[in-house]
């Protein structure tokens, strides 16, 4: 919920006038006894950890203000009798009011929030629903006019919004069968956004440029594969660092306003170590799944491969949620390429849960 090795439960005003933070009350969790291994003796931990059908720790969120330690509860009481979880905090630029994500313990809901400081009081933005899952989203993202980009997968698929500061939509920056990986440039003035997604294949990454009003969407890179972009200083040109299956890296120098390729900085050549072992090159494959979905994957068949003798197969894959193992790079696995040596067909596949195409998949 609150990330990987980076939980922090405290946050600063913009001005530092105002702390927000968790309290955590874990009195209704029961101790659990571990034994340390580690040491050469034996150590002895009591740590809170709830188990299945125990009390879980209760979260609520208190700000203090800087100038004399005055603390206020925000008010939570709209969603007493509730197991809630507090999973992101965050403030208006200005400071006027403490933001805060709100979900269920099963999270098929998420509130965005806002609270006075001074007080505590609390009212809801808008809710997030989800028949299934709503994830953990990303905070607003906010403009000079008050105004935020919104992250959302209310459609199945990950897309930007724009709201009014009062949390009134005000339509879609981005929408189809398709999903917004990430945002590289925000220009207000011209009212533009350069982000990478998923709009041309799952297993590629490249980048797409849209008016603020959802409006002339259209794709900056060139060629299939995985594009790491890096702009200029006024986002008029841009640095695409390209790399595919067949392709183990090209870096270009290209146009913003119609993606033109200006010119070719470095191409890398296969190491001479697929010559001298001999390299075998993956090749991108669709598999349909039982109901006709089709399936990303790569196979590396093995050295003078024929289709009509019958081969071992090693599948590597991982059916981590949004997580795909395939994706149209280079791969010069040792492991993958020493199994295609002796003989082996190499097979990785995207399953739905690890597609990388949205919920609805």
């Amino acid at each position: 919920v609150y990330g990987r090795y980076n939980f922090k439960g405290t946050w600063w005003s913009p001005a530092s006038t105002h702390l927000a933070f968790l309290r955590i009350d874990e009195s209704a969790v029961d101790t659990l006894v571990v034994v340390d291994h580690l040491p050469q003796t034996l150590d002895v931990e009591e740590l809170k950890y709830p188990k299945a059908g125990q009390g879980n720790p209760v979260a609520t969120l208190w700000v203090a203000r800087a100038e004399d330690g005055a603390k206020v509860p925000v008010d939570l009481s709209k969603y007493a009798g509730q197991e809630i979880l507090i999973n992101r905090v965050g403030w208006r630029p200005d400071g006027s009011e403490v933001l805060l994500m709100v979900q269920d313990r099963e999270q098929t809901w998420l509130d965005l929030d806002v609270a006075d400081p001074e007080t505590g009081k609390l009212r809801t933005l808008f809710r997030e629903k989800s028949r299934a899952w709503v994830n953990v989203l990303a905070m607003p993202r906010w403009l000079e006019d008050g105004s935020f980009l919104w992250e959302s997968e209310r459609t199945g698929y990950k897309h930007l919004y724009h709201y009014d500061a009062q949390g009134k939509l005000l339509g879609a920056v981005t929408s189809g069968e398709w999903q917004v990986r990430n945002i590289l440039r925000l220009d207000e003035k011209r009212r533009f956004m350069i982000f990478t997604a998923t709009k041309d294949g799952a297993v590629n990454d490249n980048a797409y440029i849209v008016d603020l009003d959802g409006k002339n969407l259209r794709r900056l890179t060139r060629d299939p594969g995985m594009h790491r972009i890096s702009l200029n200083g006024d986002a008029t040109l841009f640095l695409d660092n390209l790399s595919s299956l067949d392709k183990p890296g090209e870096q270009r120098l290209a146009r913003v306003s119609d993606g033109e390729i200006l010119k070719i900085i470095a191409t890398a050549t296969p190491p001479r170590a697929c010559e001298i072992y001999g390299y075998s090159t993956p090749e991108l494959v669709s598999i349909p799944a039982r109901d006709g979905y089709p399936l990303d994957a790569t196979i590396i068949k093995p050295h003078g491969f024929e289709a009509a003798t019958a081969y071992p197969v090693w599948i590597e894959t991982y059916s981590g949620p949004d997580a795909p193992s395939v994706r149209n790079r280079w791969n010069g696995s040792p492991w993958a390429q020493f199994l295609a040596q002796r003989g082996y067909i190499f097979f990785q596949v995207n399953v739905r849960t690890a597609s990388g195409r949205g919920q609805c998949h």
